[in-house]
């Protein structure tokens, strides 16, 4: 009974453990499924209306706060961003999605993404949250005041209404005097027309005239920007209007070339050249946006929100424009404190040496006083006129490119204005360094007052050649490691050299990944530069117990080979470091490494852009910009003896990202932008491409990289610039000018997809037969000028004209055509052309004094590429002859036009832009028919009008555009 007993408590202690064990071992299960269950996270999505700094600030808030509080995955899985990229239609076909989608909770960024995923959602009745909008009470989706019951109960939010009426009043503070601002706005935009309504109480509070112009899509925007210069405004504002934000980059240049300060209700417009930015942080609205998110998501329904007007403010001063605006501009103590304290530390730490302020004071300028101060205002007082500035280069690359920006950014730091304090002219060699001494040469001759190098074989070329001229050096390897300074430096020698990081760019491919034993370069023996990088990587691979292999190259296409050796010969990560030719072509080498999967690392951090894996090095922005301060300095008196010859102050780092197999983004499309020479009429349009291209929404650097190519006006090196084009199998090949898009056609590659813009008639010039049958990978804009127009305008001011004269080309197809055109046109008139050949620069001269010979009435000038730089002697020929010039070019008026009528080669960029964009996003060039562009501008100069005793009529001054020389 005692051993029953005994082993029936054992059965029973047994079985109980069991039990425990499978209690137990069911608890954790529990725990974990209420882990999990707790783990799932919500179906999100995001709306954007387009890409604007401002938008993408507030999605990023909404991220990070969404982020922060684990209500999004690692990888971001759970949440779905969408961009109409500015198209109202997208939108509509986007919201439609998101209402039938399977999101949770969808957010939209803008006043229009809220009321077009409102209207779409009025049934299904989706949970909505809203963020970015100015205006939610104003903007027809059911808002009539802040309380919960006082709005759909699906949808909740916060609205932004910017301080338009404080900005106002600071723009009023700065500048006590100030009388008139303008404004351009699109009345078709609610947002807008709040913004509107209280500027205009706040000017007729402040005693300020507003002066309005309308613009309703940014086609509108140059016109409506440029009849406010000519109404007098002091100021131009950008508010809350959809059409002059993503114009603002325009407006604010035309207002720099007129003298006009910007404010805004953006703060990051002051580092765009703005003079003040009062606004929202949108970043910080983006998180208030993701806390309405987070509550509801935790449980509270958006029927218990308020509607809050959320201002974040934050306040940016562009101190250096201030600078440049005269004494009546002042920042006061009140101002002062609203700005953030980095930036007021800064500003006490500037030394501002005011040459007319000292002139007038009588005080001697002392070396000591040039050297303490880092602002220089007004040294064309100094100079009696704008300093000469030549900038010579070896070859032109973006990587150059940004760094002459941004020696004129260091220049403009400094307090000098362009065109005011100095005027600057680039040369350029082509990568021909037997073309160097030539030019330099040449611009001896020019009597510059300073001289900056950029790159090595320039900077050796010009100290051994100028000994008098201060040199200012930029983008150049070490001159005393390159033993340039025989018997020291120079005292004519300045600047900034580097010394590539490679010891810790190694360093970076090593922890990218450890297994790497053997490391390859591709580098153009040629170059100083390049084979000092390359002596150091030597040193920096030995002692590091790793192998390098080296492969020359001595142009482009040698590239892509050069790059295949070093992979055949075992490089498995590639180091590219100082070398001009290698940066060029980088396109080739990225090529051949890519589908290799063999790494790049690069001493260029702008390379990345372009495929580099990760870099250490220079930006070559901030190494111009350090240069052009030593510019500024040379140019207010400092001796070049007295200036550093030093290395660059900062490094940038671009770590690689990780690779994400299932999560990569496409690599950015490549774009490439050919002109033929570098005149006002080509930069107009190469502008108009780039904010064209900007405006539709994608973003340089992420969806697109785009580079600028120009051949100095020279057919051989147009030539071999094609070559390259087509060697680098660009996405998309932009051309200005006939000449580029004759050269395109020939050498760039049927394949290649190509937009035209600047160019007269493009059938002519063999794009096809008509406008609608044209080449299958070809289409773009044509700007033939308003030849009839012209016709009109000369018959109505000048009634007895019998006979007009021009210049014109006869080896330019356009020159040809235009000649033509326009004497058909006047023939309607019975007006007589009278046409003077012209076959080189040379014969210009001649050619105008023959003309003015003739019997003709007046001079009417065609557009081509011979006569366009030479004009101002032909305008001049017929003052001499008491003839009036009407002209087809707005930028002949300065150099002495008296009439315009002409086409507007920045708006003719931004419609090339526009068929640009439609076949980045996937229709054939073949279907987007050529055009001419629509855009057109009459002017005159009232001054030449009186002189010639020439009427115009109220239809014509009414909408005309006064031309001042100022």
């Amino acid at each position: 009974m005692k051993n029953i007993i005994k082993d029936l408590w054992l059965a029973i202690v047994l079985i109980t453990g069991a039990s425990a064990i499978l209690l137990l071992s069911d608890l954790e299960q529990r725990k974990v499924g209420k882990s999990d269950e707790s783990k799932k996270l919500p179906q999100l999505a995001i709306m954007q209306i387009s890409s604007t700094p401002l938008l993408d600030r507030h999605v990023e808030g909404i991220l990070d706060g969404l982020q922060a509080a684990g209500f999004l995955a690692e990888n971001r899985q759970n949440i779905k961003l969408y961009n109409a990229l500015g198209d109202l239609t997208t939108a509509n076909t986007i919201a439609k999605e998101l209402t039938n989608g399977s999101s949770d909770i969808v957010i939209t960024s803008s006043t229009i993404a809220l009321q077009t995923f409102a209207k779409a959602n009025q049934h299904t009745q989706k949970t909505h949250v809203f963020g970015a909008v100015t205006d939610p009470f104003g903007a027809g989706v059911g808002i009539f005041g802040k309380e919960p019951s006082m709005h759909p109960p699906y949808l909740a939010g916060v609205g932004t209404f910017q301080p338009v009426q404080k900005a106002f009043r600071i723009l009023k503070e700065l500048n006590p005097s100030i009388k008139k601002v303008g404004v351009v706005w699109n009345p078709g935009e609610q947002c807008s027309e709040a913004c509107i309504l209280e500027a205009r109480l706040a000017c007729k509070e402040l005693g300020i005239t507003l002066i309005e112009a309308v613009a309703t899509n940014t086609s509108e925007v140059s016109e409506a920007a440029r009849s406010l210069f000519s109404k007098g405004v002091e100021a131009i504002w950008i508010g809350g209007d959809t059409v002059a934000n993503a114009s603002s980059l325009m407006i604010i240049n035309l207002a720099k070339q007129n003298g006009i300060p910007v404010f805004t209700n953006d703060p990051t417009d002051a580092k765009s050249g703005a003079l003040f930015g009062l606004g929202a942080d949108y970043y910080t609205v983006g998180k208030y946006t993701a806390d309405i998110v987070i509550a509801i998501l935790n449980g509270k329904k958006p029927s218990e929100f308020r509607i809050e007007n959320i201002i974040p403010e934050q306040l940016e001063i562009n101190k250096s424009l201030l600078s440049q605006l005269g004494s009546k501009w002042k920042i006061t103590d009140s101002i002062s404190a609203l700005l953030p304290k980095v930036t007021a530390t800064a500003e006490k730490e500037r030394v501002i040496l005011d040459f007319e302020s000292i002139a007038s004071k009588g005080i001697t300028v002392t070396p000591e006083m040039l050297l303490k101060a880092d602002s220089y205002q007004h040294i064309s007082v100094k100079n009696g006129r704008p300093a000469k500035v030549a900038v010579i280069t070896l070859v032109e690359n973006r990587l150059l490119e940004e760094a002459v920006k941004g020696v004129e950014a260091g220049m403009q730091w400094s307090g000098l204005v362009e065109g005011v304090d100095y005027q600057m002219k680039s040369y350029s060699a082509q990568g021909e360094i037997a073309q160097l001494p030539q030019i330099i040469e040449a611009v001896m001759r020019e009597k510059p007052d300073v001289i900056v190098s950029v790159t090595t074989p320039a900077m050796m070329a010009i100290a051994s050649k100028v000994k008098e001229i201060p040199v200012v050096l930029t983008v150049t390897s070490n001159p005393t490691r390159l033993r340039v300074f025989a018997n020291g430096r120079p005292d004519n020698i300045c600047g900034v050299h580097d010394n590539p990081p490679l010891n810790d760019l190694v360093e970076m491919a090593l922890k990218y990944d450890p297994g790497l034993k053997t490391f390859g370069i591709v580098y153009d023996a040629s170059q100083m530069n390049s084979v000092l990088s390359v002596e150091t990587l030597r040193e920096v691979i030995k002692s590091k117990k790793l192998k390098l292999v080296e492969a020359t190259a001595s142009n482009v296409t040698e590239l892509g080979l050069a790059t295949q050796a070093i992979l055949q010969r075992g490089a498995k990560a590639i180091i590219v470091s100082a070398d001009n030719l290698v940066n060029t072509g980088f396109a080739a080498i990225h090529r051949v490494a890519e589908p290799a999967g063999i790494p790049i690392f690069a001493t260029e951090p702008q390379l990345v852009e372009q495929g580099a894996t990760g870099a250490l090095g220079d930006s070559f922005t901030d190494w111009g910009m350090q240069s052009g301060k030593l510019v500024a300095k040379v140019l207010a008196g400092v001796p070049p003896k007295l200036l550093p010859l030093s290395e660059t102050e900062t490094h940038t780092r671009i770590d690689p990202k990780k690779l994400k197999s299932n999560t990569q983004q496409a690599k950015p499309l490549k774009l490439s932008i050919v002109q033929y020479s570098e005149t006002e009429f080509s930069e107009r349009c190469h502008e108009g491409l780039i904010d064209g291209i900007a405006r539709s929404g994608m973003k340089e650097g992420v969806d697109y990289v785009v580079r600028t190519l120009n051949a100095q006006g020279d057919m051989s090196t147009l030539s071999s610039i094609m070559t390259t084009v087509k060697a680098d199998q660009v996405d998309l090949l932009m051309v200005i000018s006939t000449p580029s898009l004759q050269a395109a056609l020939r050498q760039a590659g049927a394949d290649t997809k190509i937009v035209f813009t600047g160019v007269g008639d493009a059938v002519k010039a063999g794009a096809g037969k008509s406008e609608t049958d044209h080449l299958p990978n070809v289409t773009g804009i044509t700007t033939r000028s308003p030849f009839d127009g012209m016709a009109r305008i000369i018959n109505e001011t000048m009634p007895d004209c019998k006979s007009v004269g021009t210049l014109f080309t006869p080896a330019e197809i356009n020159s040809v055509l235009y000649k033509d055109w326009f004497k058909d046109a006047l023939a309607s008139y019975g007006i007589t052309l009278v046409a003077v050949p012209v076959t080189s620069s040379a014969d210009v001269s001649q050619a105008a004094i023959e003309l003015c010979r003739k019997d003709i009435q007046l001079v009417c000038q065609i557009v081509d590429n011979m006569t366009r730089p030479g004009f101002a002697l032909i305008a001049r020929k017929a003052a001499d002859n008491g003839m009036p010039v009407y002209v087809f070019d707005s930028d002949q008026m300065r150099d002495g036009g008296t009439i315009c009528l002409a086409r507007d080669y920045y708006d003719a960029g931004l419609e090339a832009a526009e068929k640009a964009v439609q076949i980045l996003r996937g229709t054939s060039p073949n279907d987007i028919p050529f055009s001419n562009t629509q855009s057109e501008k009459f002017m005159y100069n009232p001054e030449k009008i009186q002189t010639y005793g020439i009427k115009l009529s109220e239809s014509l001054r009414s909408k005309a555009v006064v031309f001042t020389q100022k």
